[in-house]
């Protein structure tokens, strides 16, 4: 902006200055890395009232607040109206210690020096990295002594072949899959080019680590493995790589997403049940002969539901997934059990019907949650028998 524009602006207040102070924030605090001295930031006051008492209240309270951080340097100048008047022009952040004092930031960054002396002495290749991104190193204060221990492990120990949670190193076992977005930041930089499969995604194979194969877990609620092999199973959990080696008879499959409430089911014919376990249902695209059956989605009535029901149609986009007990009839029915849900922005879900949706946005706008496991047993077997009647 030009100075001629800035100066046609309206007078500067102190919240403004403050938020203008604000975006120069991982400038200075790279200044700092580089041992530059603090460059002094300085603001136009902006345009001038006309009007006289305006200018004098306006000035006295840019200058009431310079104690929180800046000065105000000032002009002279001469009318008719007023004569010779002292006016506000400039404002100015003279040192490190002003700025930190005005944006509310001096405990923040003392935390800041000791992690940039911390990451310098155990990893000092990071040196370029904390440069560009010095406001990361703040958003991870709480975490560096782990990060650099998974670094320094990982760097020493390429392509080890251990999975995440069984590295020989005092760091949370979930840790890592908590963290691999800063995780892949650093260890990009750390590694030597060779020591990284570029060409894969995840964060294990990535960094050469062993990949966990999740599972996926099944009841078979018709007793099948016990009349054709004799096996009294019919709670089975596999990895996910590993379930198209056989497909269940059952031409019904019920996806759950609460655990409760997949233990709960009863016993029915040619059916078997799929533990979503929520989002972690979009998994089920591994499994191909999922595709082949008839399948009912049941999840919490909330945003979530829905979302984690379009997830799996996204996931199986060639099967068709119906809801059941996720409807307005059920939650009104059962309204003395909902709850609180969490709050979520609103999406354009594609994947669910129109009478899907508007329940959707219903609960979505209302923030409202029924939990599946809070409908009545009873309540659960007869729709389900009932829907399953219709199917067939």
């Amino acid at each position: 902006m030009s100075p001629k524009a800035e100066n046609q602006m309206p007078m500067i207040t102190p919240e403004e200055i403050i938020e203008k102070a604000r975006r120069h924030y991982a400038r200075v605090l790279g200044a700092w890395i580089s041992r530059d001295a603090f460059a002094p930031i300085s603001f136009p006051v902006g345009k001038i009232p006309d009007d006289f008492a305006t200018i004098r209240a306006a000035a006295d309270q840019l200058k009431r607040e310079e104690k929180y951080g800046y000065t105000v340097e000032t002009t002279i100048r001469t009318s008719r109206k007023w004569g010779q008047q002292t006016f506000p022009k400039t404002i100015v952040i003279p040192t490190l210690e002003d700025y930190l004092k005005l944006i509310h930031k001096i405990k923040e960054f003392e935390v800041f020096c000791a992690d940039i002396s911390l990451i310098r002495a155990r990893l000092p290749d990071l040196e370029e990295w904390i440069h560009v991104n010095p406001l990361l190193v703040i958003q991870y204060h709480a975490d560096w002594n782990d990060l650099i221990e998974v670094c320094l492990y990982i760097q020493s120990n390429p392509q080890s072949g251990h999975s995440l949670r069984e590295l020989p190193i005092p760091v949370h076992t979930k840790f890592i899959e908590s963290h691999t977005s800063i995780l892949r930041s650093l260890l990009d930089v750390l590694l030597p080019a060779a020591m990284i499969e570029s060409e894969l995604t995840s964060f294990a194979e990535r960094y050469g680590l062993r990949q966990e194969i999740p599972q996926i877990r099944f009841r078979l609620l018709d007793h099948q493995f016990k009349q054709h092999y004799g096996l009294s199973l019919s709670d089975i959990s596999v990895p996910i790589n590993q379930a198209n080696g056989f497909t269940l008879n059952p031409d019904i499959g019920i996806i759950v997403e609460n655990k409760s409430s997949f233990l709960s089911l009863s016993d029915m014919p040619n059916t078997f049940a799929v533990f979503g376990g929520g989002f972690a249902v979009e998994q089920i695209r591994e499994v191909e002969w999922l595709a082949s059956a008839t399948l009912l989605y049941w999840g919490d009535l909330d945003a979530q539901g829905f979302q984690i029901l379009a997830a799996a149609r996204h996931s199986l986009p060639n099967a068709r997934i119906t809801s059941v007990m996720m409807d307005r009839l059920t939650f009104d029915s059962y309204a003395t059990y909902a709850v609180a849900g969490t709050p979520t922005s609103i999406m354009q879900l594609h994947r669910l019907s129109e009478e899907e949706y508007e329940v959707y946005l219903w609960l979505a706008e209302r923030n409202l949650r029924l939990e599946q496991e809070r409908l009545p047993r009873e309540y659960v077997a007869t729709t389900l028998n009932k829907v399953l009647r219709f199917i067939k």
